[in-house]
């Protein structure tokens, strides 16, 4: 999620007019912000999105949803149902 004048701009969705003045707003900004902007940006992509934090999320889940088919599969197999 953007962080509203740290990691980026927010305009309305779908509001071609709201990207235009975004844009509008960005581009009149001194370039030491329009860089701190896009480093802020950056941190916050690899703090919240790197590639190990992602794969161990799916990996986690994957084995919980795993699990769960075991154990129903387990209660199915064994007349408890």
């Amino acid at each position: 999620m953007v962080e509203k004048d740290v990691t980026g701009l927010l305009c309305e969705a779908r509001s071609g007019e709201s990207l235009y003045v975004a844009c509008r707003q960005f581009l009149e900004m001194p370039f030491d912000a329009q860089v701190s902007m896009g480093k802020a940006g950056r941190e916050k992509m690899v703090r919240e999105f790197d590639e190990t934090l992602i794969v161990s999320a799916y990996q986690n889940a994957i084995k919980l949803l795993t699990e769960d088919f075991v154990s129903a599969s387990s209660v199915q197999h064994s007349g408890l149902e």
